[in-house]
């Protein structure tokens, strides 16, 4: 066995996850083999289209019945797929949590929740599916549809649209569910404090806060939990089916037939379950609309649900349906292959054949055996190769079968050796020791940040268990705003599926109020106390409150075995680095955590799960004899010691994008990792693949719905957001773990659409050279401003573009200079996907087009939307306020002296500046006015307006100098829209951006500057008033040929306001990008204080020696500057050294040629 050979096996194994959990009905499956249960498909497929096509009423449920290890739970996420194709919706309850709190409350419990879950196409959650598809029913308009479906937050008017507009189509339904639709409306919206509000009415308690809900028009009942799941069900069904899936129910009613077995009957409690479970099961059928029920059980399980439900169990289901062990040779090899080529996928290794160990003489062994059974025959046989240093086919699933080795050479090397850990250990301590977690305590982030962090501990703990930790699995990253943010499970039975659970809450709210409803919601949602095996950990490094209420749920808490827990920043950075190892493909993972177990060291997991750790099994083999009975005995079954289980070694799903998550959220920072060698692979059947990066944040954006399903990735050493991941299809070996990110986890299939960055998350600026890398940018470095020097033909254009609309994507708005006219078709679509897009650029430039208002400005051009500039404040507004009155009043005399010719090196001047200045007083007191009405003012000043004696042939002489001035230049107090940085920044409702691209064709050469400078002026006094405060980045403003607005000789007028804000705009937010052709020709002073310099191609010869210059100050070179292809540039930016990169292609349409004058103004004239 060679080294590549023992990777590969090592992939395979870690891939075998083969007892799926509930939760991965969630996942899209890399390895589903259509007719597998080709009855039991079918049969449920006629179900979802039998409630398709119904108006009200619910088609028979099905009930799906099926040992342990024949796909229950995996068919349930085909379910799920199949429901969404049509149209649907798809809920999940699953009974592992336990049925203390009732049967109704799981199930109302389980529908709001997942309706939380991103639906079909990644785009939005099913809530917000729901409600456009309301708005729509309901003949909302889009601003109105875009509100409820919680692109941003809606009114109360918004919502009583809603319940008119549908009341018109369906007067008794809404009537009854008036209340629900509220608070559904609330649910969708991206504040916090809405969501809750609608929550809480949907979970069936109190409100928060008296009145909080008669604000919105919600009544002051509270609804059952049944009544809940009527409503839901009556809703859902004005817009299409639901499938509602029943699972893991059989260790619940598992735990109430061992009962019965001890006491002979069943009794009390265990007796009132089991009742409640039937009846309810029975009962859902008849009460939901158009929704097809559907459980997945073992055989006797719904034996115990038929003898004790009762109405007639056949009135309500189909219930001949039973799923068993695989019929023949070919259904075998397929399920195989898939599942073992998915291992693979990623890993660099091309197979012998494919199911490479397996032979295709093995199937033929295979038939009358489970699909699990044919997973853990495989990793017994893997498991052998690995301990023997030898590899060898399985020509056999029978018990032992020997094999002949395929290739007997020397052992592998010991990978356990000290060297061989000390890579890991430098890259453990290395994102350890950078990465910043403080924002983990902060209540508003927690449910962003805490799931990450807990999941890659956990998922740590069990890897490091090494093949005891099979029998325990992490569940995959929760939804919006999740109740829990981790659970670890451990399989106890895997014949009746049953259970250990240990669910994690971290709860940062220094309100006793919200603590308290936080705690509640985790007790419950636990099940803690269900059946005396799920334990809930509340993580919480506040003082509890010392109420009543409090003291009385903490005692429940320690009464169910739970615990409250504080954990410290050095257990925080622990799995905080663990997150960034566990994302990096690296062979010898596992070994290093068997050996130093990092997770299991922390203090918080040694406290949380004291007397958990799993012991060192023996050798896996083959299933025994009395293993392969107990699948076929009848309930009520002794316990058999704990069975490997799932594992947390399959690829974990992105999540929900787009979807909630605070604005203000920081991320999480982690060191960037030094680019390391490939491992040198042999015998010529391992190819090398790129190593890249990917931001692992723990935060997400507000809204969007999405999800962005392209890698995020981060600044250079020493700078933070980042560890490296191999991009999707070229990397050696696939993470195992559960980290959230608004990435795309690597080595998962990429998910079809994408979401909304975060305004934080950074803007991938392209590929290093070769591909090995991707290369970003924080947007919080664009305020420290961005210089381009390349030539024509460069790819400058397309650069600017680019970086404009990832900053749109991110909600930030955009104030444009368009010199050659190639900028102003930023909102102008492809007609067709360029062939120069990646993966995802098809929906980052439909989610552009959609949120972003591109509005082209023509100044000295009234044919299209022309700009001018207003000399006069509204005096009148601010007199009555001294302060704010001066001011105003400075501003008018910036503007109006030196056209009026007050500033002259004269004996006079300062005489008529004094009479300009009080004549501007008189006039607001007079009530003001534009400025034709001041220069009339000025023409007969009346003798109180200045104490001065002759004012009046001051202001006459003032009167006509001013008039001149708007004669020669039309754009002082012309026609046109007044220039006002607020309406060139502010987007329209429903957009998240606004690009002003202004054009300045219709301004000569040397008009140009004196513009620009007016403009800077106007823009610097806003974002004073204005800054971006909380945002990391609160504008951009572009000046394309920058050099011949600030160039180093001669002065111009627009130099001196460039040089302000080049060094005063980072202070408020503002980005500043200078695009230049000519980098000699730049005045000095703008480029050295940009942070950020792109050098691309340039031509001339002196271009091309201060290009290197400047790469030099920055420690770089740019060796090729005059030989770089279209598209390639030399990037350095903060903790970002020098990097040849590719960049991307802009998401607006982008031809050849620039626009004529003509569409430059009828682009205007639309916009």
């Amino acid at each position: 066995m060679n080294e590549a050979e023992r990777r590969a096996l090592k992939e395979l194994k870690a891939g075998l996850d083969w007892a799926a959990t509930a939760e991965h009905a969630w996942r899209p499956s890399p390895y589903h083999v259509d007719g597998l249960h080709p009855r039991a498909e079918e049969m449920i497929t006629d179900g979802i289209a039998a409630a398709a096509r119904s108006r009200d009423a619910s088609p028979l449920g099905v009930a799906v019945q099926g040992e342990g290890g024949t796909g229950k739970t995996h068919l349930l996420g085909w379910v799920r797929q199949t429901a969404e194709r049509r149209g649907g919706y798809f809920f999940l309850v699953d009974f592992s949590f336990g049925a203390g709190e009732g049967f109704w409350p799981r199930v109302a419990r389980a529908m709001v929740q997942d309706l939380d879950r991103v639906g079909p196409g990644g785009l939005a959650t099913q809530a917000a599916t729901l409600l456009r598809r309301l708005s729509l029913l309901a003949d909302l308009d889009e601003r109105q549809s875009a509100a409820l479906s919680g692109e941003h937050p809606c009114t109360k008017d918004d919502v009583e649209a809603l319940v008119r507009g549908l009341y018109r189509r369906d007067r008794a339904l809404i009537a009854r569910c008036a209340d629900t639709l509220r608070a559904l409306a609330l649910v969708v919206s991206p504040d916090l404090e809405m969501g809750d509000i609608g929550r809480d009415y949907l979970g069936s308690v109190e409100e928060s806060e008296p009145g909080e809900r008669q604000e919105w028009g919600i009544g002051r009942r509270i609804p059952s939990p049944q009544d809940v799941v009527v409503d839901l069900s009556a809703v859902l069904a004005l817009t299409g089916p639901s499938v509602i899936a029943i699972d893991q129910i059989d260790a619940l009613l598992e735990h109430s037939s061992r009962t019965s077995v001890q006491d002979g009957d069943l009794q009390g409690q265990e007796k009132t379950l089991l009742e409640e479970v039937a009846g309810g099961l029975m009962e859902l059928r008849h009460v939901t609309r158009r929704s097809l029920c559907l459980v997945a059980s073992l055989p006797t399980s719904w034996l115990l649900v038929e003898r004790q439900a009762v109405t007639t169990v056949q009135d309500r289901f189909r219930t001949s349906l039973m799923l068993g062990t695989i019929t023949d040779a070919a259904t075998a090899q397929a399920l195989v292959e898939r599942r073992l080529s998915a291992a693979l996928e990623d890993s660099g290794f091309t197979p012998a054949w494919p199911g490479w160990p397996v032979t295709p003489e093995a199937y033929a062994t295979a038939e009358a055996r489970t699909p699990r059974e044919l997973m853990k025959r495989i990793d017994a046989h893997l498991q052998a190769c690995l301990r023997d240093a030898e590899l060898r086919p399985l020509t056999s699933f029978a018990t032992g079968s020997g094999s002949v080795p395929l290739t007997p050479g020397p052992p592998a090397p010991d990978r356990r050796s000290t060297a061989a850990f000390a890579d890991l250990d430098a890259r453990f301590a290395e994102l350890k020791a950078g990465a910043s977690v403080e924002a983990a305590f902060d209540h508003k982030a927690e449910d962003v940040l805490a799931p990450g962090l807990l999941a890659a501990g956990l998922t740590a703990w069990i890897r490091e268990a090494g093949p005891a930790g099979r029998a325990f699995s992490v569940d995959p990253p929760p939804g919006r705003r999740p109740v829990l943010h981790a659970r670890l499970r451990q399989t106890l039975d895997p014949v009746t599926e049953r259970q250990r659970h240990w669910s994690f809450r971290m709860i940062g709210a220094a309100h006793h109020g919200s603590a308290l409803k936080r705690l509640r919601d985790a007790l419950t949602e636990s099940g803690r106390g269900a059946a005396g095996e799920r334990t809930l950990i509340i993580v919480r490094n506040l003082d509890w409150a010392e109420g009543p209420a409090t003291r009385e749920q903490l005692g429940v808490l320690t009464e169910s075995g739970g615990k409250s827990l504080t954990i410290g920043n050095e257990d925080l950075r622990t799995f905080a680095a663990l997150a960034g190892l566990l994302a990096e493909p690296h062979p010898d993972l596992d070994d290093w955590l068997a050996a130093r177990r990092p997770a299991g060291r922390t203090e918080f997991l040694t406290d949380a799960l004291a007397g958990a750790v799993p012991e060192e099994p023996g050798p896996a083999g083959e299933p025994d004899e009395a293993e392969e009975e107990s699948a076929n005995r009848v309930l009520p079954l002794p316990l058999p010691s704990p069975e490997p289980a799932s594992g947390p070694y399959a690829p974990a799903p992105s999540p929900p994008s787009g979807l909630g998550g605070p604005e203000s959220v920081p991320p999480l920072a982690f060191p960037v990792p030094q680019e390391r060698a490939e491992p040198t692979r042999t015998n010529g059947t391992a190819r090398p693949g790129p190593q890249g990066a990917t931001v692992i944040p723990f935060s997400q954006h507000r809204a969007g719905p999405a999800h962005v399903t392209e890698p995020s990735l981060g600044p250079a050493p020493g700078a933070p957001f980042v560890v490296p991941f191999p991009p999707p299809g070229d990397s050696p070996a696939p993470p195992r773990t559960f980290v959230p990110s608004p990435s795309v986890l690597p080595f998962a299939p990429p998910p079809p659409a994408v979401r909304l960055p975060r305004e934080d998350e950074p803007i991938r600026i392209g590929m290093r050279a070769g591909g090995e890398a991707a290369v970003t940018l924080d947007p919080a470095v664009l305020t420290r401003h961005t210089a381009i020097f390349a030539g024509s033909g460069s790819g400058k254009t397309v650069l600017i573009r680019r970086l404009v609309e990832e900053c749109a994507l991110r909600g930030v708005s955009s104030i444009v200079l368009d010199p050659n006219n190639d900028l102003a078709r930023l909102g102008d679509a492809w007609p067709a996907p360029p062939e120069g897009w990646t993966d995802g650029d098809a929906g980052r430039a439909a989610l552009y087009h959609e949120g972003t208002e591109v509005v082209v400005w023509t100044p000295g051009r009234a044919a299209g939307r022309p700009l001018s500039f207003q000399p006069l404040p509204d005096l009148t507004a601010v007199q009555d306020d001294p302060d704010e009155f001066t001011s105003a009043l400075d501003l008018a005399m910036e503007e109006l002296s030196p056209r009026a010719g007050t500033e002259a090196n004269t004996a006079q001047a300062p005489v008529a500046k004094a009479v300009l200045r009080e004549a501007l007083a008189h006039f607001a007191r007079r009530g003001g006015g534009n400025l034709t009405a001041f220069l009339a003012l000025l023409g007969d000043l009346p003798f109180e307006a200045s104490r001065i004696a002759g004012a009046d042939e001051f202001a006459l002489k003032l009167a006509q100098r001013l008039t001149a001035a708007t004669i020669n230049d039309p754009l002082f107090a012309g026609d046109g829209e007044p220039v006002d940085p607020r309406s060139l920044l502010t987007p329209g409702e429903g957009k998240r951006a606004r690009i002003s691209v202004i054009s300045l064709a219709g301004l000569t050469e040397e008009r140009r500057p004196d513009f620009v400078r007016r403009l800077q002026m106007a823009l610097f006094s806003w974002i004073k008033r204005n800054p971006a405060r909380d945002r990391p980045l609160g504008g951009l403003f572009v000046m394309d040929e920058a050099q011949t607005l600030a160039p180093a000789t001669p002065r111009t007028p627009a130099l001196a306001s460039t040089l302000t804000l080049a060094s005063q705009a980072r202070k408020y937010g503002l980005g500043l990008v200078f695009a230049t052709q000519a980098p000699k020709g730049l005045h000095n002073q703008v480029s050295g204080n940009a942070t950020t310099q792109f050098i691309g191609r340039l031509n001339a010869p002196a271009q091309i020696t201060a290009a290197k210059e400047l790469a030099r100050a920055r420690g770089g070179g740019a060796a090729r500057v005059g030989k770089l292809q279209r598209g390639q540039f030399y990037v350095a930016s903060e903790g970002l050294p020098e990097a040849l990169t590719q960049t991307p292609l802009c998401l607006s349409h982008h031809p050849a040629g620039p626009l004529n004058e003509s569409e430059i103004l009828a682009r205007a004239r639309r916009s």
